[in-house]
């Protein structure tokens, strides 16, 4: 004869009894008492494929306004939500490399400019009209931030960092950047924290305070 056993969901909530076949669970596993009887089932979060991008690795991923903005191998996509609730993808431009963790910042609310640094190549993609530009001209290294609505970018080898004008990351000011000075030795990475600037280098870390000019 054919029968159904009841499957506890948790330790004592009966509520969520199920009839189905034990094999048939999803995002859950059996758990089983000392004697090898069946106990419980756990809850076990799982993962749904929403959408495929590119041929990867997967090398950025990086939510801005309503869009997410992936790098798979070479290619930059953007990923939006429909009403529906399904995700579309438009491949936007190509970093041309596929070594290297990939940066992604951004200036601007209503209409972002998106800057994508890439083994030490800067590209910028505007939403406004779907443009996307690079390698930029200027030497960044590893690390750019966005503060103030400008662009910053760590200057290779160096204590120095520079930035873009306002919400322009296509123009720089090539007398616009200053220099870690209380401990001057390379500055590797950036972040920024409401109007500072911490620059970490290869043995110290400093905070600057930046101000309009």
């Amino acid at each position: 004869a054919l029968m159904y056993q009841p499957i506890p969901i948790g330790i004592e909530s009966f509520d969520m009894d199920s009839r189905r076949s034990r094999e048939g669970l999803i995002n859950g596993f059996l758990e089983v008492g000392r004697d090898g009887k069946f106990k419980r089932v756990r809850r076990c979060p799982g993962f749904v494929e929403k959408i495929e991008l590119g041929t990867g690795p997967i090398r950025a991923m990086e939510s801005i306004g309503d869009s997410m903005y992936v790098v798979s191998g070479s290619k930059a996509y953007r990923v939006r939500e429909t009403i529906g609730g399904s995700l579309i993808s438009d491949e936007i431009g190509d970093l041309a490399g596929q070594t290297s963790p990939v940066r992604i910042n951004s200036i601007g609310t209503d209409n972002p400019q998106v800057m994508f640094l890439s083994q030490g190549r800067a590209f910028l993609y505007k939403t406004i009209d779907a443009s996307f530009t690079g390698p930029l001209p200027i030497s960044p290294d590893r690390a750019v931030m966005s503060i103030g609505q400008r662009f910053y970018f760590n200057r290779p080898g160096s204590s120095e960092f520079f930035g873009s004008e306002i919400l322009d990351g296509l123009t720089y000011d090539p007398l616009f950047f200053a220099s870690a000075e209380t401990n001057p030795d390379p500055i590797i990475y950036m972040v920024s924290s409401n109007t500072g600037i911490w620059l970490m280098g290869s043995k110290s870390c400093e905070r600057w305070t930046l101000q309009s000019r």
